[in-house]
């Protein structure tokens, strides 16, 4: 089969071509990584040093919860981010909650 019989069996939206993203894609995506991953990182460690200096118990129950519920609140976050369809709001509230979770951590 030639290649003008094989495109014209093809179905139109087989026969468009293949295009990038445009910059405000590209922009809009990078915010969002940026955002879900080492903003969702920075705020989930805050929080976790927040629990070791403030939780009950022993320094070392303490510190091996924190280790546990770090990842955790990480993934949770991210998620939260990225299925926010208020993006902004999402993402202020998040590093409100880091702000909290670093000036407890930092508390004497």
């Amino acid at each position: 089969i030639g290649r003008e019989t094989r495109d014209r069996a093809a179905p139109a939206w087989a026969r468009r071509r293949l295009h990038g993203p445009s910059l405000q894609q590209l922009l809009s995506q990078l915010g969002l990584f940026t955002a879900a991953v080492p903003l969702a990182g920075a705020v989930s460690a805050l929080v976790a040093a927040a629990l070791v200096r403030w939780l009950p118990g022993l320094e070392v129950n303490r510190m091996a919860f924190a280790v546990l519920f770090m990842p955790l609140l990480w993934g949770l976050l991210a998620f939260w981010i990225c299925a926010a369809q208020r993006r902004l709001r999402t993402v202020s509230l998040v590093t409100g909650l880091g702000i909290v979770g670093g000036l407890l951590a930092g508390m004497t």
